[in-house]
């Protein structure tokens, strides 16, 4: 099988299948009362995608207070042509989730997935590689508040159907409240422990800068079925805080489209609906959603899932501080240790603060005194926020 290369992962993890991802993937998990009867259900999820990688994701059902791993890791799988030809076998990534090599598939025929598990073999339906129309502008509006509303827009042609669903990734860029490459802070003079942020010199911070990539969880659709005309106007994909880090320095989002048949968009529907109404996809659910999955070698097994198959589209748009013109973002990467003021002795406590690689900004740089104050570390170390040093290799600018 061909490796996956960086690009191809980022396609697998935006199809991370959103009704496994609109709930929490650790917590694949039955309530008490639903056990008895769902406890060892398969779960498949999966996307058959053209001229890609295709991701199906296995689980497996388990009740509310087992400690066992959902992840169903040993299967073996891969998609089939009507004439039978047969891709390699899918390779196992992470989180129940396979890779399969669907790049060499011919758009003029239909394609079903096969999941051999447990000595039982499950096929999805065949169907044929559904075409996605272009994604027509990705833009945003941002209200009164400064929170920022992002939307797609999009209108289908003659061979796309009139539904949609969406999925995006989202990569942004910070950086620490204070640079440790200057000694100076505010009103004051900088200090840290050079012995937990050796890597710091007059020119190079690698603790300032960070790039944060989140994946949507959502399910994301919308049908002009009872519309005039095929056209998607501004639907809303994402809300973003003005006061959230997101848009402090350089924000991206990356969108990927795809047309669904009118069978999977009534399914991706009723599961939004279960996951909305009842917190989860494995509550007790008002109407029973098994998907286009069967058992061939024991068809009185059910199977939750679904399998698509289609191309997909993709656009990203950057939001830069200044496109915004009611509010700046206002999210900084720290804040101050709280106290009260001239403590007699606290320089003793900022002393050991130092040591554990808090910031302090004193008035003398040699003497550190009681009205002196501290910050917590996220303020000079922005990867204490959760972002990391994996800038996207399409990324603008050249900050490291």
């Amino acid at each position: 099988m061909k490796s996956i290369s960086k690009e191809i992962l980022h396609l697998i993890y935006i199809w991370l299948l959103v009704a496994a991802l609109s709930s929490c993937i650790d917590d694949y998990a039955l309530p008490d009362d639903a056990a008895e009867e769902y406890t060892g259900q398969l779960y498949i999820e999966g996307k058959i995608l053209s001229g890609a990688q295709s991701l199906v994701y296995v689980l497996k059902t388990i009740s509310m207070n087992s400690n066992e791993n959902s992840y169903v890791t040993d299967a073996k799988m891969y998609v089939e042509s009507e004439d039978g030809i047969k891709t390699d076998l899918g390779e196992y990534i992470e989180a129940g989730a396979y890779a399969i090599d669907t790049s060499e598939l011919d758009a003029e025929k239909q394609y079903k997935l096969v999941v051999e598990y447990d000595g039982n073999t499950y096929e999805s339906a065949l169907q044929e590689l559904q075409p996605s129309s272009e994604i027509g502008e990705i833009g945003f509006t941002q209200n009164r508040d400064g929170d920022v509303s992002v939307w797609v827009s999009t209108e289908g042609d003659e061979s796309s159907t009139s539904y949609y669903m969406w999925t995006f990734e989202e990569d942004y860029e910070n950086y620490a409240r204070f640079d440790m490459r200057s000694n100076r802070a505010l009103t004051g003079y900088l200090l840290y422990s050079a012995s937990i942020y050796p890597d710091v010199t007059s020119t190079v911070n690698p603790y300032y800068y960070c790039w944060t990539h989140n994946v949507s969880h959502e399910i994301i659709l919308y049908s002009t079925e009872n519309l005039s005309e095929n056209t998607v106007k501004e639907h809303v994909l994402q809300e973003l805080s003005i006061s959230g880090p997101e848009l402090q320095t350089l924000y991206s989002i990356t969108v990927y489209q795809s047309n669904l048949s009118e069978e999977a968009y009534d399914y991706y529907s009723q599961m939004r609906s279960n996951t909305e109404e009842m917190g989860t996809i494995f509550a007790p659910m008002p109407m029973e959603v098994y998907g286009n999955i069967t058992c061939t070698t024991d068809p009185s097994i059910k199977i939750r899932g679904f399998v698509t198959a289609s191309t997909t589209t993709m656009k990203r748009l950057f939001i830069e501080p200044d496109d915004l013109p009611r509010m700046r973002s206002t999210w900084v990467s720290g804040t101050i240790v709280g106290r009260s003021s001239d403590i007699s002795g606290y320089a003793s406590v900022l002393m050991n603060l130092l040591g554990q690689g808090y910031a302090v900004v004193a008035a003398d740089p040699l003497v550190i005194a009681d009205t002196d104050r501290a910050y917590y570390p996220s303020c000079i170390n922005v990867l204490r926020t959760g972002g990391t040093k994996d800038k996207p290799e399409w990324w603008p600018n050249d900050h490291e």
